[in-house]
């Protein structure tokens, strides 16, 4: 096939998954469910409102760090952008985000390059304050520069700091060398005063924990090393860090009105929906219904079930029916089947997620070795991490070596932690399935 005709191929397909999504409602050439910058867009359940609300609190006063923890997909990225947006609209306070920070060189790098408006950290500072950090030398020389600057700044024009720092790496996982380091860079941000005695640096540490874990295990490492280099009593330090939200599941309400907000907005129609995101919704309305298709609500129950509850994994599933759902049209045009034939009976319900779901498990299963089969069957019910030990001792494993198999679950989302110490297969292996 020449690469003319070729082009000519992509782009009748274009056109048609436009035409289609034009049909079903949406206004937007491109379904993209992930990364939308819109304050009305999200929906916060009233437990992490609340926990919001507290972590803005603390970092406004500059009384206590927060960390946000929960396995990929938990929604701890858009945790922080909340409280970034909250920050960024009150007087005298820098919210600065960085991510993947996984080194103290990194961190202070990171942070002299972020952005505060149109420039840098570090120009900003050599404007604001005339302080220059230097952009070689030691940790500690670059961050006692970096520090002075921002001190200068906030006893000059009353500016206070919170660095939000996303993906941060688990602590445990560094070398010993390096989680020295980083801890130390870290305290020390924390602990620097004006001369009137005011904190002026928080952080928002947003920590990717491994299925079963807690942040708990980071915050002990961080007041350990930080006791035996100086910066104070483990307690003292711990109360420097005050955890507001280990992210786990998302109950069924909270995840039926994400999905709805999202495809509402995506379809140019939030002013149809209730402006309190606390309000019940009337899943059986018209309004409703209309908003939702070609989705059903027996649909977004199924993907809500098959995702454990994962919002990461729960918006994955929603994006990748409704692209299933284009394909399989455009296969019916061809057949000879009219647009406005196929619109009269085509939906996503129920069955269809479920058809879907188990349409993947023949290419995902062929993918996995009978050891890891059987640990995902073991997983069917919610096991402790002790149940878990004493099967892969039964089996002659151990923890250490199944470490890469429960990260590649947890990213298909295939397992999750119903809570702390306890590790379950969702329904997508539960039920036949999984997502790469």
């Amino acid at each position: 096939m020449k690469l003319s005709e070729l082009d000519r191929l992509v782009e009748r397909t274009q056109k048609f998954d436009q035409q289609m999504l034009s049909k079903w409602g949406f206004k937007t050439e491109r379904i993209e469910l992930f990364g939308i910058d819109s304050d009305e867009l999200y929906v916060v359940p009233e437990g992490e409102a609340l926990a919001i609300k507290r972590a803005v609190n603390y970092l406004r006063n500059q009384t206590a760090s927060v960390v946000v923890s929960g396995p990929l997909g938990a929604g701890k990225t858009t945790f922080l952008e909340m409280i970034q947006q909250s920050l960024n609209r009150l007087p005298n306070i820098r919210a600065i985000r960085l991510e993947g920070v996984s080194s103290a060189d990194a961190l202070i790098d990171d942070l002299v390059h972020a952005n505060i408006g149109e420039q840098t950290v570090r120009d900003f500072l050599i404007d604001r304050v005339g302080v220059r950090v230097v952009r070689s030398g030691s940790v500690a020389k670059r961050l006692s520069r970096l520090l002075l600057a921002l001190r200068t700044d906030a006893e000059e024009n009353g500016t206070s700091y919170v660095f939000l720092i996303d993906e941060f790496r688990q602590l445990e996982r560094q070398r010993p060398d390096n989680r020295v380091r980083i801890v130390d860079t870290l305290l020390r941000m924390v602990n620097d005063k004006t001369r009137d005695g005011r904190r002026y640096v928080v952080l928002a540490l947003a920590v990717i924990t491994r299925v079963g874990e807690s942040a708990i295990k980071t915050l002990e490492i961080l007041s350990s090393v930080g006791e035996t280099l100086g910066h104070g009593t483990k307690s003292a330090i711990r109360r420097r860090f005050v955890e507001i939200y280990d992210m786990r599941r998302m109950n069924k309400s909270s995840a039926m009105k994400v999905m709805l907000w999202r495809i509402a907005y995506l379809k140019g129609a939030m002013d149809k929906l209730q402006s309190n995101s606390e309000d019940s919704v009337d899943y059986e309305s018209d309004t409703v219904k209309e908003l939702l298709y070609p989705y059903t609500v027996e649909a977004l129950e199924g993907i809500f079930s098959y995702s454990g509850g994962n919002p990461g994994i729960m918006l994955e599933l929603l994006l990748r029916c409704l692209q299933d759902a284009v394909r399989g049209a455009e296969v019916l045009v061809n057949d000879g089947y009219t647009l406005d034939h196929i619109l009269s009976a085509y939906q996503i319900d129920f069955n269809y997620v479920q058809r879907f779901v188990q349409k993947e498990v023949k290419r995902a299963r062929a993918e996995f070795s009978s050891f890891q089969t059987e640990l995902l069957s073991f997983l069917s019910v919610a096991r402790s991490l002790d149940e878990i030990e004493d099967w892969l001792q039964i089996h002659d494993s151990s923890w250490e070596n199944v470490l890469e198999d429960f990260d590649l679950f947890e990213k298909q989302g295939l397992i999750y932690s119903p809570e702390a110490g306890r590790i379950q297969a969702t329904e997508l292996w539960t039920k036949g399935s999984t997502f790469v």
